[in-house]
């Protein structure tokens, strides 16, 4: 596959925006994608053939029509589609078109999610969804008894659940699941997209004629398969079952050695005639419905013939299915679903495809990775060894809770219990799964955007502050995540400091803990410590060009719209040596749960003058205070009579920093603005920042987390690439949609200078 330079994991935090490509015949794609438009998700259509257009017409203007070839082309297509849409997700039913399964591969090689519907035959009140994966090869392969719960009364569950399945959920007695219907629709449609194929490469008009002729080969055989599998039932001769299905079945054709029915069934018989004894006897089983040119009955007769089989081979179409298994000595499968149901009746199995069940669990493998091994299909007709009923339990309770669903595709029931439930299964919700008790959250602008990968059931508070405490309690009472909300680090622009029309850029949303808190974990503080597996040289050269930009644009955790240069506030020939010190307001929490206090402020200042002299020393105060909306750590009255220089305007920091070489702090944010500035920093606290190396730090604690559990060395790059891309969350107010950093810089660059901004692709 070509690489298309998307790479969705440079960020930590990306908004989930779905494609939904062909689906089951029926509304089944169109209702989940209503349910996701509900939960606010972004989602998208892509018709590739007329039965798209019949199945989703009201969705039509959600809708891009590719009419064009399958192949390099569709991937081009697709690849940029995915790209310029920002496609977190796909969601698709099963894999066998060339659509398909070019989809499969561009996201498995792009980081993509991959959500693959499928019937579950086996239990008709239910549909498989796998996330990036076939239903054939699951990841609950490999099953062994001894990894087994208490099952028995799993077995039974499915058993009795299959039987009322069967009376409820019957496909050819269903609203949507006959193609025949449809047939007409997509033939007169076939104009629109002129290079369509299914994935049976017929097209709409041979598939339709084949699927007529099917039926009639079918109800013209009927009564003799009939009395032919009564016969079976009724003598005492013992024999194996063998059911394929679909001659045309997808797992022959691509899991399995054997390639097709023919060859399969001509592998089966010649082992049969050769390996088993003389009194045993062969049933074959193929649904004639369908649109394969094979005619099973003709081959079987035709081998009777030519291996001297006596009658001990027979064919009974798709009669009387389930009876044949249950009273069989063992079971050969070609497919899940009848491996499925024979490993349910604890039958003797042989998969004949690479399957979920294979591996050390209950079934015996004829074929392994994609390799056909000739004598273990010669011994299974001699060996009679019957499943664990633990091991094929625990296989069935894995499958039932990891893939699949209660619903179906076919009927209005059945579409809006899967619709309700697949959701859950895929991780959505976002503000749904969050229980808040501060309504200023609930009023921030995009909140729902913020909180869109909460994806369980969570309490979300504002940081670890006061009004928080009850948000925690809650969640340590019912046992339940709690989540930290907090501002970003480059939060907003406004026409002033804070204004009233303050559009937020970022948030936090930390798991673990929050980043001033240095008694406990953070997730910031966890990448740094991890950052060996996540920091590249080429995030680095990103890193630094974000930081050339914040620097440059004298950009801010609070930005000002049409903002203009406070030079003249900034005091003329600052010496080299002066040291600026940077006041905060008081209780703010980063200072308490940064170990510090009161007398950390006066400790940093007494320093300061003793180093650089009263002289060589500036104060600024924190905004809040000099816009009377707080209480800062110094008195003004005590700065004058020490002799200390103060700086009260609304000076922007970054731009400050540009006439400072020393910057002294506490635990203030501006500390890390100063380190991207290229400024020496001393810490009196210890902030986020602190105790990787980068700061002069006068408490160590946070050394002892952070620095000595480090395997690589820390740069101001790295911090920044943490900070920036792994830890904030970035939106942009006029699409949306969650952005990169860079996007959200130029966002708030175009503000700054009072032009519209314009659209930067991220």
């Amino acid at each position: 596959m070509a690489d298309y330079n998307y790479d969705p994991s440079e960020l930590r935090w990306s908004s989930r925006i779905f494609l939904f490509l062909q689906g089951p015949r029926g509304p089944f794609f169109r209702k989940l994608k209503n349910r996701l438009d509900w939960f606010g998700y972004q989602s998208y259509f892509i018709n590739v053939c007329g039965g798209d257009l019949i199945d989703r017409p009201l969705a039509l203007f959600d809708s891009y029509m590719y009419s064009g070839k399958s192949g390099d082309r569709w991937e081009k297509y697709l690849a940029c589609f995915i790209r310029e849409k920002h496609i977190s997700d796909v969601v698709l039913y099963g894999i066998r078109s060339s659509y398909h399964s070019t989809a499969v591969q561009l996201c498995r090689d792009n980081g993509i999610r991959l959500w693959i519907f499928d019937e579950c035959l086996f239990l008709p009140g239910y549909v498989t969804l796998e996330r990036d994966s076939e239903k054939e090869k699951t990841h609950v392969s490999g099953i062994c008894p001894g990894d087994v719960r208490s099952c028995d009364d799993q077995i039974d569950f499915l058993i009795l659940e299959k039987k009322t399945a069967i009376g409820e959920h019957n496909r050819v007695n269903c609203d949507y699941g006959d193609p025949l219907p449809s047939m007409p629709g997509q033939f007169f449609l076939t104009p629109l997209f002129p290079h369509f194929r299914p994935y049976s490469d017929y097209s709409a008009f041979s598939e339709c004629l084949s699927r007529f002729r099917g039926m009639f080969r079918n109800f013209s055989s009927e009564k003799k398969h009939m009395a032919e599998a009564a016969g079976i039932l009724s003598s005492k001769n013992s024999y194996f079952f063998l059911t394929l299905q679909f001659c045309s079945d997808y797992q022959i054709s691509v899991s399995s050695p054997f390639g097709s029915a023919r060859k399969l069934i001509e592998a089966v018989v010649r082992s049969f005639a050769e390996s088993a004894v003389p009194d045993l006897h062969l049933v074959i089983a193929a649904n004639y419905r369908e649109f394969s040119d094979l005619d099973p009955e003709s081959l079987v007769n035709t081998m009777n013939s030519e291996f001297n089989l006596h009658d001990r081979v027979h064919f009974v179409g798709n009669c009387r299915t389930e009876e044949l298994i249950e009273n069989s000595a063992g079971v050969l499968a070609a497919s899940t679903v009848m491996g499925l149901v024979s490993l349910s009746k604890l039958k003797h199995t042989a998969a004949l495809c690479d399957v979920s069940y294979t591996g050390q669990g209950p079934a015996v493998m004829i074929a392994e990775s994609g390799q056909f091994n000739p004598h273990k299909l010669d011994d299974f007709w001699n060996s009679h060894v019957t499943p664990s009923r633990s091991c094929i339990g625990s296989f069935f309770s894995l499958l039932k809770d990891q893939f699949l669903v209660p619903g179906n595709f076919y009927t209005g029931k059945g579409i809006r219990e899967a619709v309700s439930r697949v959701p859950v299964r895929m991780g959505i919700g976002g503000i749904a799964n969050c229980i808040i008790f501060r309504r200023p959250i609930t009023r921030i602008k995009n909140i729902r955007l913020f909180l869109d990968s909460v994806s369980q059931k969570t309490v979300v508070g504002w940081g670890y502050k006061p009004t928080a405490r009850r948000a925690r309690a809650y969640a340590a009472a019912h046992n339940l995540p709690y989540y930290a909300l907090e501002d970003g680090f480059i939060k907003s622009v406004a026409t002033e400091y804070r204004g009233r029309d303050e559009e937020v850029l970022s948030l936090i949303l930390d798991r673990t803990g929050i980043y001033y808190n240095v008694a406990s974990s953070s997730e910031l503080e966890d990448y740094m410590v991890r950052s060996e597996e996540w920091f590249t040289g080429e995030l680095a050269k990103k890193a630094r060009k974000l930081i050339n930009t914040i620097v440059t644009n004298r950009i801010v955790k609070y930005n000002a719209r049409n903002e203009i240069s406070y030079s003249e506030f900034i005091p003329p020939n600052i010496p080299s040596d002066a040291i600026l010190v940077i006041d905060q307001t008081r209780n703010d929490a980063s200072i308490s749960q940064g170990n510090a206090d009161q007398n950390s402020f006066d400790e940093m200042l007494k320093e300061a003058i003793s180093t650089a002299g009263a002289a060589g020393v500036y104060v600024k105060e924190h905004p809040n205070v000099f816009a009377s909306r707080g209480k800062g750590y110094f008195k003004i009255s005590k700065l004058k009579k020490l002799g200390v220089n103060i700086i009260t305007a609304p000076v922007n920091s970054v731009e400050l920093m540009q006439s400072f070489r020393n910057v002294y702090v506490v635990t203030s944010g501006t500390g890390f603005e100063a380190l991207m500035c290229g400024c020496s920093v001393t810490c009196f606290g210890e902030p986020f920042y602190s105790g990787y190396g980068l700061t002069t730090d006068r408490k160590n604690t946070a050394s002892i987390k952070r620095k000595d559990r480090m395997k690589s060395r820390a740069t101001v790059e790295m911090l920044a690439a943490a900070v920036f891309y792994r830890y904030s969350i970035f939106i942009d107010p006029k699409t949306c949609t969650i952005c990169t950093p860079e996007h959200a810089l130029q966002y708030i660059i175009s503000r700054k200078h009072g032009r519209e901004e314009q659209q930067v692709r991220s």
